[in-house]
């Protein structure tokens, strides 16, 4: 298994296995549903409305309706590893994170971008998250620091600075009230930030 997620809504699991294969299962019936990428998927989430999206080693990221066998949207971009993916809290947005130092964010039904693949991490990002407002994103690189950024108008407003990390940032996510910030990393740590402050709790 490369990865997995489990719906919001706690019935159906998506696991990424070797080969392109992804086996969606529901948790009730213990059922489970095959489909094939053309290329290994790395990265998986859901959205509250039932799609999927799954990012690859070669850069395009798959949206799925996970309830149904319409074909699947491709979204290009990156060129390399997109190793997060994660959806806003309403479904219509994707951001993504890659081995290619840039973050993206994609709207899901026109299939692509709401701004540019930006840049400010200086190694790869491992992974990215809405805050649950849908006003920032947070992202957490190989360079060991976790960077908050603000999207308006198609734009990066502006973006804030966390250091604090020795190591690589493994994984970051905002809490459900968007005051706070956790980020865990290989230096075998796991920090929680006042998202207002910007400053480790």
């Amino acid at each position: 298994i490369r990865c997995f997620a489990l719906s919001p809504d706690g019935t159906e699991i998506a696991l990424c296995l070797r080969g392109g294969t992804v086996r969606i299962w529901n948790v009730s019936s213990g059922k489970g549903e095959t489909r094939q990428l053309e290329c290994y998927a790395v990265s998986v989430a859901f959205s509250t409305n039932g799609r999927i999206a799954l990012g690859s080693v070669e850069g395009p990221i798959t949206v799925w309706e996970s309830s149904s066998g319409q074909k699947p949207k491709t979204i290009e971009g990156h060129k390399d590893y997109v190793t997060s993916v994660a959806f806003s809290s309403d479904g219509t947005l994707i951001v993504s994170g890659a081995d290619d130092g840039t973050i993206g964010i994609w709207n899901v039904e026109k299939g692509r971008a709401v701004v540019m693949p930006f840049q400010g991490h200086e190694d790869k990002v491992k992974s990215v998250a809405f805050s649950p407002d849908g006003k920032y994103i947070v992202s957490g690189s190989e360079d060991g620091t976790v960077r908050v950024w603000c999207i308006a108008d198609g734009k990066v407003v502006m973006d804030w600075l966390l250091e604090g990390h020795t190591d690589t940032v493994t994984s970051v996510e905002f809490s459900p009230d968007d005051d706070s910030i956790v980020s865990s990393s290989e230096d075998g740590t796991i920090r929680i930030w006042d998202a207002p402050d910007k400053k480790a709790i």
